[in-house]
């Protein structure tokens, strides 16, 4: 359940903190016109940074892939996000780092003559007691495209969460279809014992039009 916000968060926007109502880009940032940006999403619990050397690595990860230079260091984004949870209170719920190309005339081209925007908020939500925030993410966005119910039962739980466990921290895109797809295969390899033809084919069917096979 998503807690209730402040009158006016403190947001950060490239190295200053401000109230949200004053942060502005411009409306011809990149991440505005192309979505040319990265973001991630960090878990706070306790007022504390869960799994923050991972999401950083994710993050730096996506920006080279995009060839977007990181406006700031480690060190001083996790300082700003330190300080963003203090300004806020936030003892749980998320933080949102946003980072984009930075801002131009509008063209498809881009070049090395860019200066990144960085911007970051927060955002309380209550947990469940026995879940972790990143669980809770996961829980939320499959909430709102499950799989026909009939179909769901019939999928096995542990070759999922053995797979999973051969995915890298930080991989190539090739790399980390090449294991969700093999993973993919091998599920419903399992599931054609208690399936129909019908029910198989439909299964595929949505494995297909989710790009994972």
């Amino acid at each position: 359940m998503t807690g209730s916000l402040p009158m006016e968060r403190t947001v950060f926007l490239n190295g200053e903190f401000m109230p949200e109502g004053a942060a502005r880009l411009p409306i011809f940032d990149r991440g505005l016109l192309f979505a040319d940006s990265v973001y991630e999403g960090f878990g706070i619990l306790d007022s504390q940074i869960t799994d923050f050397e991972y999401h950083m690595n994710r993050l730096h990860h996506s920006l080279g892939e995009l060839n977007i230079p990181s406006p700031m260091m480690r060190d001083d984004i996790l300082a700003a996000m330190m300080t963003l949870i203090e300004a806020n209170g936030l003892a749980e719920g998320f933080l949102y780092l946003q980072i984009t190309r930075g801002t131009g005339d509008r063209s498809y081209l881009y070049d090395d003559s860019y200066t990144p925007n960085i911007f970051a908020f927060t955002q309380p939500e209550k947990f469940p007691a026995d879940s972790d925030p990143g669980r809770e993410r996961q829980r939320q966005r499959g909430g709102n495209r499950a799989a026909p119910a009939p179909l769901l039962e019939h999928v096995p739980q542990t070759p999922l969460l053995e797979g999973i466990q051969e995915w890298p921290r930080s991989c190539s895109r090739e790399e980390w279809f090449r294991i969700t797809r093999a993973i993919v295969a091998g599920v419903i390899a399992d599931m054609a014992e208690d399936l129909n033809d019908a029910e198989l084919s439909m299964v595929e069917e949505h494995f297909i039009a989710a790009g994972l096979l």
